[in-house]
């Protein structure tokens, strides 16, 4: 399943990579923002799949597909990012 195999495989390269979503600033702010939003490439994809499942087993099959296409677009959002490092 692309849906947690993809966001387990790209996030050596969110934790290790020296990924950038823009260059680095005096702010410290700014540099934890975007921090934060780099983890979620790889987190968010991985939580959503175990969302999609609980919504699955509570047969709630609409919120188990709505679950599982948000992780496929941050899975799809995570392949372009680490594409134009």
């Amino acid at each position: 399943s692309p849906t947690i195999l993809v966001p387990v495989g790209t996030l050596v390269f969110f934790l290790f990579g020296n990924v950038t979503l823009w260059p680095e600033s005096d702010s410290t702010v700014l540099n934890v923002l975007q921090y934060v939003l780099i983890q979620l490439f790889w987190v968010g994809p991985i939580i959503s799949f175990f969302v999609s499942l609980f919504f699955w087993g509570w047969a709630r099959q609409r919120s188990s597909i709505f679950a599982a296409i948000g992780g496929l677009i941050l899975t799809a959002g995570s392949i372009l990012v680490l594409a134009l490092q």
